[in-house]
């Protein structure tokens, strides 16, 4: 059975509030019932798919028929499906950040993309930000990042060192 959650798209600060409100809500439910199920065999597996420049109708089961996305399609039949959402950022950094902090961006000075600087420790998400796949590691998940990262390219911000394994 699929689980569908809906949200009117709108451009306005207070619409983006409410909706970093929701998909936080929704966060700390999924961390709430990683806490709950923790020592179960039978926790839900949680796969979150980002896509840059993605729209509504390129997968099939929001109607794309030109190109096929059955494995996707499968996951969001059985699965929990967000139908509209909202980024608490226009770029893609302090947005993947605030996506793995359920923190807005500009709270903790992450307004920007970062530059490709490996040697700078600096130039990246913070070590001070707790980030979600670490919360899911302490409740017994294993994770991980297929993908792009953009939080950073110093070896001390890199994914592993961030929660995921």
């Amino acid at each position: 059975m699929t689980q569908t959650f809906k949200m009117q798209f709108a451009g306005s600060r207070s619409s983006l509030t409410r909706s970093c409100r929701y998909l936080l809500a929704c966060f700390i439910g999924l961390m709430t019932a990683a806490g709950i199920h923790g020592q179960s065999a039978s926790r839900p597996n949680i796969i979150l798919i980002v896509a840059d420049d993605l729209g509504y109708s390129d997968v099939g089961f929001n109607g794309c028929k030109d190109i096929p996305t059955p494995n996707i399609d499968r996951i969001a039949a059985q699965g929990v499906r967000f139908d509209a959402g909202y980024v608490c950022f226009s770029v893609c950094s302090p947005s993947r950040a605030g996506m793995l902090t359920g923190r807005y961006p500009q709270r903790f000075g992450y307004e920007r993309n970062v530059l490709y600087i490996p040697d700078d420790p600096a130039m990246g998400l913070s070590r001070d930000e707790e980030l979600f796949p670490g919360r899911l590691q302490q409740a017994g998940y294993r994770t991980t990042l297929l993908g792009k990262w953009h939080l950073g390219a110093h070896p001390d911000l890199h994914p592993l060192k961030r929660g995921f394994s």
